[in-house]
């Protein structure tokens, strides 16, 4: 193995698909590994270190499902990715709900778009491990963490638990079922229940299982931010999905759903780890001289809110779009093409839900991201009128 040459393993049981799927990678630089099922699969990473795996669901013996489960399990750092078709969209959606995959791609693929998405998650993991992240990371005494309940959440769904046993454990701890239920009828347009079942059945386990998470982590808030951090996060929730639903005519992805209440989850880790240093970030960026906020903290911490916020979602294993909506919150125009549609409409709820919340907005809503999204501005703010 060449040394800085990432490793590859595409996994498809027709050898002919498998074929022209090396094709696609055969002028980068890239060493290519091939499985025809998932056996070959887990020997060959047994055997080498994949940076990567790309696999078909539907094979025989053992499914793309299982496989990624399984390297999930044995090897949690190999970035894993399903190519698959709309017939296998139940299980893709059990793959991207217990974490087994981090992104899909449907067949037929596209080779620029392949090539693109492959070369960014690569890229981020590869911030991921700079020294400076680890660095700040392994010296806080204590990363936002799992809640036992969210931890409970997440095995009952590896083992396909009922719904009505999964809000049974949510309502062990009333606090946390009040929230959920809060949550639910604040954040997302439309749901009006008193019932953790119900609100389940409505927004569905990926939204409830991120609800979870989203809970737990902002109980690590100072309670003075809290009650700002979470007024900001369920705003930007409600105008994510009020921009796809109004102006793409389309639902906001399931896999995405809690994009908006997590995006800005670094800030929260910066305030609470490096008070002083994000206090010194604020005076400066508020003389008013046009400073980028994100520039600022690089030059101050060692690296801004977005990436400790992307990295956190990665280190919790959400999807990769939920990864990149934290990553590009600021800077929509550096996202992948794939998930360009979820980061853009990401970026203009995050600037406009601060009038929401009754505070200056920390940046101007970026000019190319409202073209992506064939949307002016005059009628961002009417959806934001309307949540009013």
């Amino acid at each position: 193995m060449n040394e800085g040459v990432r490793n590859l393993l595409l996994v498809d049981d027709e050898r002919p698909i498998l074929r022209s799927l090396q094709r696609s990678f055969a002028d980068e630089n890239y060493e290519i590994h091939l499985a025809g099922s998932g056996a070959e699969a887990l020997e060959c990473m047994a055997n080498e270190k994949i940076d990567m795996i790309i696999s078909d669901m539907r094979m025989p013996e053992m499914d793309g499902h299982q496989l990624l489960r399984q390297v999930r399990d044995l090897y949690p750092q190999t970035l894993r990715v399903i190519l698959s078709g709309y017939s296998d969209e139940n299980v893709i959606f059990r793959s991207l709900l217990d974490g087994s995959a981090r992104l899909y791609l449907l067949k037929p693929w596209e080779n620029e778009r392949l090539l693109q998405v492959v070369a960014n998650m690569l890229k981020m993991q590869d911030l991921f491990r700079e020294k400076r992240i680890m660095d700040a990371v392994s010296n806080v005494e204590s990363l936002p963490v799992m809640s036992r309940i969210y931890s409970e959440v997440n095995r009952m769904i590896d083992d396909n638990a009922e719904i009505k046993d999964i809000a049974d454990e949510i309502e062990m701890d009333p606090a946390m079922a009040a929230r959920v239920l809060s949550l639910a009828n604040s954040a997302f347009a439309g749901v009006n229940t008193g019932s953790v079942k119900q609100a389940i059945v409505y927004m569905g386990l990926t939204v409830v299982k991120e609800l979870l998470l989203s809970i737990s982590v902002m109980e690590t808030a100072l309670e003075s931010d809290r009650r700002l951090f979470l007024r900001h996060a369920t705003y930007s929730n409600r105008l994510t999905e009020a921009i796809f639903r109004r102006k793409l005519n389309k639902k906001l992805p399931d896999t995405v759903a809690c994009a908006g209440l997590l995006h800005n989850i670094g800030t929260l880790f910066l305030k609470k780890n490096f008070a002083k240093s994000h206090e010194a970030v604020q005076r400066r960026v508020n003389t008013g001289k046009g400073l980028h906020i994100s520039l600022v903290e690089r030059e101050l911490i060692g690296f801004s809110h977005e990436e400790i916020g992307g990295y956190l979602l990665d280190w919790w294993g959400l999807p990769f779009p939920m990864v990149e909506a934290a990553m590009h919150h600021h800077t929509p125009s550096q996202a992948t093409d794939i998930n360009r549609d979820v980061i853009c409409a990401v970026h203009i709820a995050d600037c406009l839900a601060w009038e929401l919340a009754d505070r200056k907005p920390e940046q101007e809503v970026d000019e190319w991201a409202l073209k992506q999204l064939d949307i002016t501005l005059t009628e961002c703010h009417e959806i934001v009128k309307d949540l009013a």
